[in-house]
């Protein structure tokens, strides 16, 4: 729970490493039976979206979660019983219910959104090699280390938004882009840049 010290990650302890192998074992030993569960037409019809949305999940997943406490926490409509208690309890259900809800609405309406840059991605990324890519490399370069600047500082170390990160990041974005732009010009004109110029 969010508040309680010590936390489950923080510090990290044996009982958090041997929670890991465990689930490591137990999803080695069921791997055979859901391959062959998934073999199904019908089953593997089932899951497929799921798998396909992922990602989506993955990176979206705490949206609803801000959401949810910004509608009825913060205005005050949910009720806020004891942890643990029995209504703690009981409210459970119901909360994870229009989390789901929630998060379903946020998935299905990024789903356009994913196909537009799924295509954009596909019409810019280099089919060569990147190693006269600079652009794509000091990108990258930038943006880790802006990233890896949020991720131990946070967004508002000392209660100021840090700049210089977010212009890092901004400008790497902007580098990698940009030489996926120019390597996918470069495949499409291969002939242009490579014939000599004729009188």
């Amino acid at each position: 729970m969010a508040g309680q010290s010590p936390s489950n990650t923080d510090p990290p302890s044996a009982a958090m490493l041997a929670w890991l192998v465990a689930q490591v074992g137990v999803s080695l030993l069921a791997a055979p039976p859901l391959r062959r569960l998934l073999d199904r037409e019908r089953v593997w019809r089932a899951v497929r979206p799921v798998g396909a949305a992922g990602m989506t999940l993955y990176l979206w997943h705490m949206l609803p979660v801000l959401v949810v406490a910004a509608a009825f926490y913060l205005t005050g409509l949910a009720p806020e019983p004891a942890r643990g208690s029995a209504a703690w309890w009981a409210l459970r259900v119901p909360s994870l219910l229009v989390l789901g809800a929630v998060l379903a609405g946020v998935v299905s309406s990024l789903r356009p959104l994913e196909r537009g840059l799924g295509g954009l991605y596909e019409r810019t990324v280099p089919d060569a090699g990147l190693r006269g890519a600079w652009p794509l490399w000091a990108g990258l370069a930038m943006a880790v280390a802006a990233l890896a600047r949020f991720a131990v500082r946070g967004f508002a170390p000392d209660g100021r938004y840090p700049v210089l990160p977010a212009v890092g990041l901004a400008l790497g974005t902007v580098l990698v882009t940009l030489a996926r732009w120019t390597a996918a010009e470069r495949l499409e004109r291969p002939e242009a840049a490579r014939a000599p110029d004729r009188v």
